[in-house]
């Protein structure tokens, strides 16, 4: 067998062994012939291993453990999960800039009506609104003064209505509704009070309701529930078989009789109503 250690070979040949030296060159530099006992002498120099004693193993008895006690637990009651009640938002709520607003419930209502002159108002269908708040009564030229004072409307368009030459702007008309406000100017007063324009959705409900009648006040027409044009009216389509006794626009607020199921004054007569469908905005009535 051979055995390599660094440099040194020794090779065992029958009862003798040869030490071979090797230089890096290759050459051979001196042999040596061991003897059978030298060879012995050399490998007793190393002690021979300890065996250590074999240990001793006790069986052990196994022991009889007591079994365990079962404690049976009472049955578990389950406590019925809390019943979470929608928001009860008040009837009534005054904004930060004091407009009386009232609250349309949310629900389902029917909205067109299939027997109109208008084919815009066709066909009728079920639309489900969220609950929303509305002014009670139309923006007054004082109302939207405050926001023109605010630096965030700007004046109507004009002044003047009809042979009334100052309107807006005028104490004597303070209460009346504004007129020849745009879209632009209707948003931005809306978006100051903290809103919106009505959807025509929704102005139609909180005109309306959900009982599917025509008018805010049931389904029949009533001289004495709103302002129109009457005998008094310089207009062409005056009807001169009423005098409700006012010119033009009346005071907000003047047909308490005329008011919608949700108590908002004006939804039919006086001025017409914009409405907001996407970025564009149309006359409600």
């Amino acid at each position: 067998m051979v055995y390599y250690c660094g440099v040194l070979a020794i090779v065992v040949v029958l009862m003798q062994l040869v030490i071979m030296f090797v230089l890096p060159d290759g050459k051979e530099t001196s042999t040596a012939t061991l003897t059978k006992e030298s060879i012995a002498l050399k490998l007793t120099d190393t002690p021979a291993p300890t065996i250590p004693p074999s240990q001793t193993y006790t069986r052990l008895s196994p022991t009889n453990s007591p079994k365990p006690t079962i404690t049976r637990l009472p049955p578990t009651t389950f406590t019925p999960k809390p019943t979470y009640n929608p928001i009860e938002l008040a009837e009534d709520f005054i904004d930060e800039h004091g407009v009386h607003m009232r609250l349309i419930p949310s629900g389902e209502f029917l909205m067109g009506n299939d027997n109109s002159w208008w084919d815009n108002e066709k066909p009728e269908h079920t639309v489900y609104l969220d609950a929303f708040y509305m002014d009670i009564y139309e923006v007054t030229n004082v109302r939207y003064a405050e926001c023109v004072s605010a630096g965030v409307c700007q004046k109507p368009t004009r002044n003047n209505q009809y042979i009334i030459s100052t309107y807006y702007g005028r104490a004597q008309y303070a209460n009346y509704p504004v007129v020849y406000v745009n879209w632009a100017m209707a948003i931005s007063y809306c978006e100051w009070r903290g809103g919106n324009l009505p959807t025509e959705a929704q102005w139609e409900k909180a005109a309306r309701s959900a009982d599917e009648r025509i008018h805010p006040w049931g389904n029949s027409i009533d001289d004495n529930r709103l302002n129109f044009c009457d005998k008094n009216c310089p207009g062409e389509w005056a009807d001169n078989t009423v005098d409700d006794g006012w010119k033009f626009t009346a005071p907000v607020g003047s047909y308490p009789s005329g008011v919608s199921p949700y108590g908002i004054f004006d939804m039919l007569g006086n001025v017409r109503n914009g409405c907001r469908i996407g970025t564009m905005i149309i006359l409600c009535r």
